[in-house]
C-alpha cells in the first residue's frame, strides 16, 4: 500500500472531543434510506481488569469488541438516516495510506479513489473505524460521594473509561469519500454492569453522525 497526501476541499467541524471533515459534494445535503456497512480494523484495549467484570465470561477482549460494535451499530441505526446498518468484514486489498490536511495532518487507511469497498454483500455506504483505543483512568484517591448522577466532596472524581478512534464513510456508488474524522468520549465508572460502557459508546457514536448528511436529529442539543 502506498502513502499519499490528499489536499481535499472539506468542511471541518471541530470541537474539543471530535471533528468531522465533510467533502464538498456532500455539504448541506441530506442522504436518506440508504444502506450502511460498518467495519472496524482493531480495538486496542488498555483497561484495568477490575473494570471489565461485566465481560469476564470467556474471551474478555472479544466480549468487549462485540459489545462495543453492537452498541455502536444500534445507536447508529437509531440516530442516523440510514435504512439499514450492519457490521461486516471488508476486503482491504484496495486500500492505501492517505494523509489529509484538516485539523492537523491526519493519516488513515482509505479505499483507493474509484474503488468499491468489497464485503459479503453490496452497501451504498461503508463506515470504516480504525485506530480504536479504549483505556481506563483512575479517579482521585480520597473519598467522595456519588449522588444524583454526579460525584461531590473534596474535589473527587470517579475512575473513567476513555475511547478514541478515527473513522471515514465511503460512498460505494460514487466511489469516493464522504467524510472522515476522529471521535472520543469519556464515561465515569460508577457501576460494575454495562452502563458505563453503553454511555461511552453511545456518546462516541452520536458524535460521528453529528451535523453530517446522515444526521437524523440535526437540531438535537447534546
Amino acid at each position: 500500500m502506498k502513502k499519499i497526501i490528499l489536499f481535499a476541499t472539506i468542511l471541518v467541524i471541530i470541537s474539543c472531543s471530535h471533528f468531522n471533515n465533510i467533502s464538498e459534494p456532500y455539504r448541506n445535503t441530506v442522504i436518506e434510506n440508504k444502506s450502511l456497512a460498518i467495519s472496524q480494523f482493531d480495538i486496542k484495549l488498555d483497561v484495568d481488569e477490575s473494570y471489565l467484570k461485566f465481560f469476564q465470561n470467556g474471551d474478555v477482549k472479544k466480549n468487549v469488541i462485540d459489545y462495543v460494535m453492537f452498541t455502536f451499530n444500534d445507536n447508529f441505526m437509531n440516530t442516523s438516516t440510514f435504512k439499514t446498518v450492519e457490521i461486516v468484514d471488508i476486503d482491504k486489498s484496495d486500500f492505501e495510506n492517505r494523509s489529509y490536511k484538516a485539523k492537523d495532518e491526519f493519516e488513515m487507511l482509505t479505499p483507493i479513489n474509484g474503488s468499491t469497498v468489497k464485503s459479503n454483500s453490496t452497501y451504498d455506504f461503508v463506515m470504516i473505524i480504525q485506530d480504536f483505543e479504549i483505556h481506563s483512568k483512575e479517579g482521585s484517591s480520597s473519598s467522595g460521594v456519588y449522588s444524583g448522577g454526579s460525584w461531590s466532596g473534596g474535589g473527587n472524581f470517579p475512575p473513567t473509561i476513555n475511547a478514541k478512534f478515527k473513522y471515514l464513510i465511503w460512498d460505494n456508488n460514487n466511489k469516493q469519500i464522504v467524510l472522515f474524522g476522529e471521535s472520543s468520549s469519556i464515561a465515569a465508572i460508577t457501576s460494575e454492569d454495562e452502563s458505563p460502557w453503553f454511555e461511552l459508546v453511545s456518546k462516541a457514536s452520536r458524535k460521528t453522525i453529528k451535523k453530517t448528511p446522515f444526521d437524523k436529529y440535526p437540531n438535537m442539543m447534546y
